[in-house]
């Protein structure tokens, strides 16, 4: 079974507070193109410390693979895990993207979700599945993998489109034979 992938993105955006009190830079200027209502929304507009910060925003929404991809090269330039992300949905595992910039600071943290068709599918296989408990894993590993392919987006140049489950294994216990 093949399941597709789309990327939950969470992006904060500071502009540093320039000598007239005012933003370095104007917001238009430095807000990624991809990030437009209704694919994005934003959360937060307060900015928590006025002693250097003129404008702070966080923004919520959900990319394909080619605007992932778009997004990350265009406004980015580097990558590491982090301990999740915690949203609307859920935590989810994440990797922070940065950029900073004398005038303004970009963040972003990126978690692959799957497809909502594909994931009720995949759900359903593994609820069906004789050996769930294997399969679950199975996936799970396969979603840390996809994590570690994010974190080394610039070494690779484009993130994940899909993943394949194989819902059809049967998993031998150990010490029969075929088995590991």
């Amino acid at each position: 079974m093949e399941v597709k992938l789309k990327y939950y993105v969470i992006l904060s955006l500071d502009i540093v507070k320039g000598e007239d009190g005012r933003g370095v830079v104007r917001l238009k200027r430095v807000k990624p193109d991809e990030v437009k209502y209704p694919k994005f929304k934003v959360t937060e507009t307060e900015v928590e410390d006025p002693e250097w910060c003129a404008k702070h925003r966080k923004y919520v929404g959900i990319l394909s693979p080619k605007e992932t991809n778009k997004f990350l090269e265009d406004n980015f330039c580097e990558a590491c895990q982090t301990m999740g992300s915690i949203t609307e949905i859920g935590w989810l595992p994440s990797v922070a993207f940065s950029y900073e910039d004398e005038g303004f600071f970009l963040n972003a943290y990126v978690s692959p979700i799957l497809d909502e068709e594909d994931e009720k599918k995949l759900l359903e296989e593994i609820k069906n599945h004789p050996q769930s408990q294997i399969l679950t894993r199975s996936v799970t590993d396969t979603i840390d993998l996809l994590l570690k392919n994010l974190e080394g987006f610039y070494e690779r140049g484009e993130v994940e489109k899909s993943f394949h489950v194989d819902t059809k294994q049967i998993f031998l216990p150990f010490g029969e034979e075929g088995s590991c």
